[in-house]
């Protein structure tokens, strides 16, 4: 029994699971904006963090021992339930709460960032195009849908990207190319239906109306 790759298809079950219920990585763990440290490929967690994936992994393989399973049985091994408040280092996150359960779900493949390099050329590339003013309203849910059509709009995804940046300046809310090394932002994960702004970040507002500019490389919401 590989050890190391059962801990690691159980934190790529977890990591699949959580997004379905539309968590995306953040430097901090925030149940309001539903971002989480840990979301991300296991070998890109911290020494720290692997091993309380894999702690939590052995007190599931002990307690399945202790009710007759055998490991190399071939019996299916369900994932490890969420450990308990974790403590990484602050490059991952600065006050974490416990994380919410793990379950299990077929891993996705990493989204990859984009250069900064890359963004600089695409931004001045675009810069002859036009602003344009759309109006939207939030959903149901509280939320508000950014479709595909927007984001090639906006040219908010050169190259390979699939994600964006989320910022929160005042009553704004600008949405921009993806950038790792951005302070204060959150990242969305952009699919063929677009992406969704956090729940959060368009409540604070206190408006339900909206307006979306779009220019170069920028998309920003106001309330209206």
């Amino acid at each position: 029994m590989d050890f190391e790759k059962i801990a690691e298809a159980s934190h790529q079950a977890w990591f699949v699971a959580m997004a379905k219920q539309g968590w995306i990585f953040g430097p901090r763990l925030n149940p309001d904006f539903k971002t989480h440290p840990w979301l991300k490929p296991y070998g890109g967690l911290s020494d720290t963090t692997k091993e309380i994936v894999r702690a939590q992994l052995r007190g599931t393989l002990a307690a399945l021992e202790g009710q007759g399973y055998v490991p190399g049985s071939g019996a299916v091994v369900p994932p490890p339930k969420a450990p308990p408040a974790p403590t990484p280092r602050p490059a991952e996150t600065s006050a974490p709460s416990a994380p919410p359960a793990r379950p299990s779900a077929p891993p996705p493949p990493p989204p990859a960032p984009m250069a900064a390099p890359a963004q600089q050329a695409a931004s001045a590339a675009r810069s002859s195009v036009v602003e344009e003013v759309l109006e939207r309203k939030i959903d149901t849910s509280g939320r508000m849908r950014i479709g595909s059509g927007l984001v090639k709009k906006a040219e908010l995804l050169p190259g390979n990207a699939t994600q964006v940046a989320i910022v929160q300046r005042g009553d704004a809310i600008e949405v921009l190319p993806y950038d790792a090394t951005m302070p204060d932002a959150f990242f969305a994960s952009v699919n063929p239906d677009g992406f969704m702004l956090p729940k959060a970040m368009l409540s604070g507002t206190g408006a339900s109306d909206f307006t979306l500019t779009i220019s170069p490389g920028r998309l920003v919401v106001r309330p209206k």
